[in-house]
C-alpha cells in the first residue's frame, strides 16, 4: 500500500529495535515523563521473536520507519496490540492509513471484530476510526491505571 511516499510494508528481520525506538518516541510525545516510560519499556519492546507471533506492519518514508502496526487473531477477532507513529509527522494521516491497513488484513483472515486496549490519549484516534468504548482494562505497566478497551464489528 502506497500513499504519496509513505509505503506499508510488512517487517523485516532486524527492525526490532528500530520498532521499539518508534514506539518509545511516539509514546513519550503525549507527556509521559522518564518515570512512566521506564515503567512501559518492557511492554513496549519488540523482539525479532515477535515476528513470528504478531503480523506486524511498517509505514516507511525516505526509507525509514514512520509507523507501525501489529495484530493477531483469536477465533473471529482481530486484535490490534500496537499502532504507533512518529511524533515528528503526527497528523500527517499516517495512522490512518495504519488503520486501514489493519481492517484489510482483518477481513481478509475473516475477522468480524476489531478490539484494542487504547492508550488513553489515543483514544479519540480510535473513535475517529469508528471503534466505540466498551470498557475498560488494567494496564499492563502501571498499577491503579486503566486503559479504555475499544472495537469495531465489520461487516
Amino acid at each position: 500500500m502506497k500513499n504519496k511516499e509513505i509505503t506499508i510494508r510488512y517487517v523485516q528481520k532486524g527492525e526490532a529495535k528500530a520498532i521499539t525506538n518508534l514506539k518509545m518516541r511516539s509514546k513519550a510525545s503525549n507527556g509521559y515523563s522518564p518515570e512512566f516510560m521506564d515503567a512501559c519499556r518492557d511492554e513496549l519492546s519488540v523482539s525479532e521473536g515477535d515476528f513470528e507471533t504478531l503480523e506486524i506492519w511498517v509505514a516507511e518514508r525516505d526509507h525509514a520507519i514512520v509507523g507501525m502496526l501489529d495484530i493477531r487473531f483469536e477465533d473471529a477477532r482481530c486484535i490490534l496490540e500496537a499502532l504507533f507513529i512518529d511524533p515528528e509527522i503526527k497528523s500527517a494521516g499516517i495512522g490512518r492509513l495504519m488503520f486501514e491497513k489493519c481492517e484489510q488484513r482483518c477481513r481478509e483472515a475473516g475477522a468480524s471484530l476489531i478490539e484494542v486496549d487504547s492508550d488513553p490519549e489515543a483514544q479519540a484516534f480510535y473513535e475517529k476510526m469508528g471503534m466505540i468504548k466498551t470498557g475498560e482494562i488494567p494496564s499492563g505497566s502501571i498499577a491503579g491505571r486503566f486503559l479504555p478497551r475499544l472495537e469495531k464489528h465489520l461487516r
